[in-house]
């Protein structure tokens, strides 16, 4: 697989990270092991915890994403479970745990924090993400070969209203402002400089050129992912996010 990429920087605590290494694309597999580009997703804890919007994974069978490593290169990892259970567009999910082959590391991620913070009408508000992803699968002497250049941008707006009752697929809780909504950008993390480098929402849907809708992290608190062992610990249970939240897992700022 041939991959081509462009690197932009994103903020996260205020400290500079290569956005690659926090925020990544997501796929699914086809029956005839071909990709499909569905959207953008980024990582709240070291362990391979993440975020993105529902709809993009919603009725999904077989997804995966392409992380990008600090060293270089990159590695692919199937997402081992999700929580879809939100009443509006917010997911999270986990990846399958593993190693970095040529090294035998245990693979670990950059991740971003969160806020809660909500920002107000004409507060310039931006997402990183990889609306620019293209894959173009072609067939020779019975194989499939397949070639993706993977962009990744970050776009700023202004919001114009604050939706507290939710806004289109963003049911529990809205801003509604003037990045530019490109498909690709949804599951896109997003963040304000009033939410201190974290991340306030992720993008959920909109019309290029007119509107576009961010998801609040209202509800968020209730997702919960099964059957994984934290660290320090020796029994795999059932974790809420709030419960990651509290124990630092997951940082807010």
């Amino acid at each position: 697989m041939d991959i081509n990429m462009d690197i932009l920087t994103f903020s996260a605590d205020g400290i500079p990270t290569d956005g690659k290494e926090a925020v990544f694309p997501i796929f699914d597999k086809n029956d005839d092991g071909s990709p499909t580009f569905l959207g953008t997703g980024f990582f709240i804890a070291g362990n391979g915890l993440f975020m993105t919007a529902k709809h993009v994974l919603v009725g999904v069978t077989s997804p995966y994403i392409i992380q990008f490593l600090s060293k270089g290169g990159y590695i692919i990892r199937g997402i081992a479970q999700v929580d879809l259970d939100h009443p509006g567009d917010l997911c999270v999910g986990i990846l399958f745990a593993g190693t970095i082959t040529s090294t035998r590391e245990p693979l670990t991620n950059k991740s971003l924090s969160l806020s809660f913070h909500i920002p107000n009408p004409v507060d310039v508000v931006s997402t990183y993400a990889y609306p620019e992803t293209a894959v173009e699968s072609q067939g020779q002497g019975g194989e499939m070969e397949t070639r993706m250049d993977i962009w990744a941008f970050q776009y700023h707006g202004v919001v114009t209203e604050v939706k507290p009752r939710g806004a289109g697929l963003a049911k529990t809780g809205a801003l509604v402002c003037s990045i530019d909504s490109i498909p690709g950008n949804s599951g896109g993390p997003v963040a304000s400089p009033g939410s201190n480098g974290g991340i306030l929402g992720v993008n959920s849907s909109g019309m290029k050129g007119a509107y576009h809708i961010v998801s609040l992290l209202d509800g968020v608190r209730d997702l919960k992912i099964d059957n994984i062992i934290l660290p320090g610990e020796s029994n795999a249970r059932t974790v809420t996010i709030d419960e990651l939240i509290s124990s630092g897992h997951i940082k807010v700022v």
